[in-house]
């Protein structure tokens, strides 16, 4: 009975060994997903807030629902005409 345990515990070892070595180039995309959710449960995105430059976004967009027309920022980018009308179009429908 002593044989057939060496015999078993040899095959889980070696089975577990042909795993990890399976596993081992997916291993840092495997960490990095792991660290990404745990990031996102840490900080909770969800929420009603600006983040970085996001405020002189939307209040091109509210300047431009609220009085009717384009406005910019100093710093803008000439660019942002899209991205604002896009923004205005939303914001139109579902209220800023």
């Amino acid at each position: 009975m002593p044989h057939m345990n060496k015999e078993f515990a040899e095959k889980v070892k070696t089975q577990t060994a042909l795993f990890f070595s399976q596993l081992a180039p997916f291993l840092p995309y495997l960490l990095l997903t792991l660290f990404w959710i745990i990031t996102e449960i840490a900080v909770n995105p969800f929420g009603e807030f600006p983040f970085v430059d996001d405020w002189m976004y939307s209040r091109c967009v509210y300047v431009w629902v609220t009085k009717g027309k384009f406005w910019l920022c100093d710093f803008q980018a000439v660019t942002l005409f899209a991205q604002a009308a896009w923004g205005a179009l939303f914001a139109l429908i579902f209220g800023f």
